[in-house]
Order: structure tokens, then C-alpha cells, then sequence
């Protein structure tokens, strides 16, 4: 039962009652929901994203706080959820009565799940909530990216997705940037990055940033460059407002549809232009001779790798492009993967290594060894030492474990644990362009 007695006492007596509180959405920044509708809300939210909750009842207090909660949502529109609900509407009594509060007004902070919701207790001032609002947007949705090898990873990962790279003398990724990678459509759509001129001054300065003002933000989309200039003329500057308004122009071409071609009546030439096309907008990125370095040999990150017997399947797709936000690292400390495919028919040097290690596996686990199935999963460990630049580290799914969320979950917290790796000699990649002029030597042979 809330304890409410003094807030009922308030407004029993007139000579403190202000005005009643009165909301307009034509003219305030913040909406007004009712307490039946605020699970859904936040259960559509609180994945990534950061809310609000105004509590109020009809009081001077209340009345005067308004202005400050408005200011809040006018800063941070479409950063955060900002919302008030009138515990004085008989609808709403039995929800605020569960938050157990003694007087209003009542702010309750929601963060992502996991982190429970809090109440404010500080002074109820716009720029002192803000501050604490922003501490709770995550950050692991920004890749911080300091030598060129991250940044043509980083540009060349998801071809699908544009990237907005932020380049800045801060050290530190600005809220700006973490409250719009964590945007609602732009969590699904889009890649951020963000370099400190301290620490990344090779890619600001092989990137073009070098000979911008900085901050300087460029967004990066099927190859094509972008910079981020605000409208002088209409007063605009750099902000997130402007930003998102930029960025959202771009997002939904970054919704991971792969590129289709047709070849009907297309000379080869063409033909071999159009799938060059396809393979450099493929949803997610094949592991192979020419893109093994960017995407996982080359790299600090794990490799979730699709293992498929030929192409993968939409369905193989999509539940691998979902492992990218459900296993991204809570803090800058945590383990950060790349997902990718390998078609084993063609890299067959890996299907014989890891074929061949199987048996060795079986005896040591103490089970029977079984054919391995296609498709599965193997996870590869960055080498750590030189010596172990020559071998291939990885964890396998078992034959009997689907590709699914919960089998990924259990080896990505074998991982975090400290796991055993299976260890064989790093195989070599099929050199594709090498084979495909064998190929057509021996086509002109037979003719």
C-alpha cells in the first residue's frame, strides 16, 4: 500500500493546491500514458534503451517540476523514453500504489535490462536527472576503433549496414553517439563507430577526418562516403537531433535485405559484375582467402563461424545476424565477436582439419564419434602470441545442438568461463582467384 498520506493531505488543502496539472501534446515534449499501457512501453524499450516515468498527483510540486521534465524530453527526444502518469486518475491508482512512493513528484529511472529500475532521489532539477539518464545508456553498441586494421574491418563487416563513424579529440565516445546506436531502428540498421584523435591518428588521418574540423562524422554506405554537414543557414550544428534526422534518411537501406541479380540475357561479363555485386552485399560475411584477415585472423574479436555445405540458408542468416545484438559485449570490457559464414565444400582444407580432429575429441570427451553435421558452428579464439598465429583454436557446437540461441549461449559462456580449445594447424584458404583461371583454362582445354 503506497504511502501517500501527506501528497493526499496537500491536496486537500487549498492554499497549496497549484492549477490542475494540464499535459498538452500539442504543445509539451513529453507524452502521457496510463498505467496499463507503461509494461508495454517499456517492454518494447528496455532492450537497449533508457526511460523516464513522471509519477504525478495534482500539487504545487508537481506543477513545478513540469517545466524541468519537459526540458528533459525536449533535449533527449528520441534518445529516451520520456513519459508522466497522473496517479491522480482512479485508472492509475493501483500501479502507482505498488511503487510504494510518500510523495510526488516521483521520477522512476528504467535502464536496459538487466539493471533494475530505480527511483531518483536527487534534486529534481532537468540537468541533474539528465546526467543520471545518461549514465544508464549503454555503450557496447559503438565499436571504438583505434588502428586501420579495426576501421576497414569495422567498414567492410554487415555490407548491408551503413557505418557512422564519429571522428573527435574526446577519448571517450559521446552520449550522442551511444544514445543513437541505441535508437530503437538504428540498434538493427545501422554500425557505429567512434575514433579519438589520440588514439586512432592513422585513421584520421587515412580516412579523410584529418582534413575536417573536428568532431567530424562520416557515414559510410555501400562504399560510398557521406560527410555530415549541418545547415548554417537554417542554424543547425552538430547535435543528436540533427543527426538522427541525417541518419535516419539512410536507415532503412540497412535493414540486411541482400542484393539480388538477375542474369537473364546478360553477357558474362556482366554476369560476373552483377555476382561480384551480390557477394559484396551479402548479409552476413563469408570467410575466405580474400577476407579472412578483416574479418577474423587478423582481429582481436572471437569468430562465430557458420560452417554450411555450400550457401547458407535465409533461415541460417537470420539467426546468425540476430547472435550480432543478442552476444554483443555489456561493456567495453567484455568479449566482442564477429559473425561470419565458411562453405566447407570449397575451404575443404578446414573441413578435413576439423573432420580429422573429431575422433581425437570423441575419445577425450568420452563419447562415440559421430560424422559431423552440416550446418554448425565453430568458435575460433584470437591468437595471443605469435606461436599461436599457426593454429586454429576453436570450440565446435555438438552434432546434436541446434543453431540456435540457447547452444550459443551455453559455448559464448564457456568462453567467458575460460574453455579448453580444440588446436589443429591453421588450414589454408583456397586462393579463389587462382582457381577460378584454372577452371576456365580447363574449360578452353576441352574445347
Amino acid at each position: 500500500m503506497r504511502k501517500v498520506a501527506a501528497a493526499v493531505g496537500l491536496c486537500a488543502a487549498p492554499a497549496l493546491v497549484a492549477a490542475k496539472i494540464d499535459i498538452d501534446p500539442m504543445k509539451d515534449d513529453f507524452a502521457e500514458a496510463q498505467a496499463n499501457k507503461i509494461d508495454g512501453i517499456l517492454a518494447g524499450n528496455r532492450e537497449f534503451g533508457v526511460a523516464a516515468i513522471w509519477y504525478y498527483t495534482d500539487t504545487r510540486a508537481d506543477a513545478s517540476f513540469k517545466a524541468e521534465f519537459n526540458e528533459i524530453a525536449k533535449k533527449t527526444k528520441n534518445m529516451l523514453k520520456v513519459i508522466a502518469v497522473d496517479c491522480d486518475k482512479p485508472a492509475n491508482k493501483k500501479h502507482c500504489g505498488t511503487l510504494n512512493w510518500e510523495t510526488t513528484p516521483h521520477v522512476m529511472v528504467y535502464p536496459p535490462l538487466p539493471m533494475p529500475a530505480f527511483h531518483f532521489k536527487g534534486e529534481l532539477k532537468a540537468d541533474k536527472l539528465m546526467k543520471t539518464l545518461y549514465k544508464q545508456i549503454p555503450g557496447h553498441k559503438v565499436s571504438a576503433l583505434k588502428t586501420m586494421e579495426e576501421y576497414t574491418a569495422f567498414t567492410k563487416k554487415s555490407p548491408t549496414k551503413p557505418k557512422v563513424i564519429l571522428f573527435s579529440d574526446a577519448k571517450k565516445a559521446p552520449t550522442i553517439l551511444k544514445g543513437l546506436s541505441t535508437e530503437l531502428v538504428f540498434v538493427r540498421s545501422i554500425e557505429f563507430g567512434f575514433v579519438s584523435k589520440e588514439e586512432g591518428a592513422a585513421i584520421v588521418d587515412g580516412s579523410g577526418a584529418g582534413k575536417k574540423k573536428l568532431p567530424a562524422v562520416v557515414m559510410i554506405n555501400k562504399g560510398k562516403k557521406e560527410w555530415f554537414k549541418p545547415d548554417k543557414s537554417k542554424g543547425e550544428e552538430m547535435n543528436f537531433q540533427t543527426l538522427y534526422t541525417w541518419i535516419n534518411l539512410s536507415s532503412e537501406s540497412g535493414m540486411g535485405d541482400s542484393v539480388k541479380s538477375t542474369t537473364g540475357g546478360a553477357s558474362a561479363s556482366a554476369e560476373a559484375e552483377m555476382a561480384m555485386e551480390e557477394e559484396e552485399y551479402e548479409r552476413i560475411r563469408e570467410l575466405k582467402d580474400k577476407s579472412q584477415r578483416e574479418l577474423c585472423f587478423g582481429q582481436k574479436s572471437m569468430c562465430g563461424i557458420l560452417l554450411t555445405d555450400g550457401k547458407p540458408t535465409e533461415k541460417d542468416q537470420d539467426t546468425v545476424l540476430a547472435f550480432e545484438s543478442r552476444f554483443a559485449p555489456k561493456s567495453d570490457r567484455g568479449i566482442k565477436y564477429n559473425w561470419m559464414w565458411m562453405d566447407v565444400s570449397v575451404e575443404n582444407e578446414f573441413k578435413k582439419a576439423i573432420e580429422d580432429k573429431e575422433p581425437e575429441l570423441a575419445e577425450r570427451e568420452g563419447r562415440d564419434a559421430e560424422a559431423i553435421k552440416y550446418p554448425t558452428m565453430i568458435f575460433v579464439k584470437p591468437p595471443k602470441k605469435k606461436r599461436e598465429e599457426k593454429l586454429l583454436s576453436y570450440l565446435k557446437l555438438g552434432n546434436d545442438m541446434a543453431i540456435d540461441e540457447d547452444s550459443v549461449s551455453d559455448v559464448v559462456d564457456k568462453i567467458a568461463g575460460g574453455a579448453t580449445y580444440a588446436r589443429v594447424d591453421l588450414p589454408k584458404f583456397v586462393n579463389r582467384k587462382a582457381a577460378a583461371k584454372a577452371a576456365k583454362a580447363a574449360g578452353k582445354a576441352e574445347l
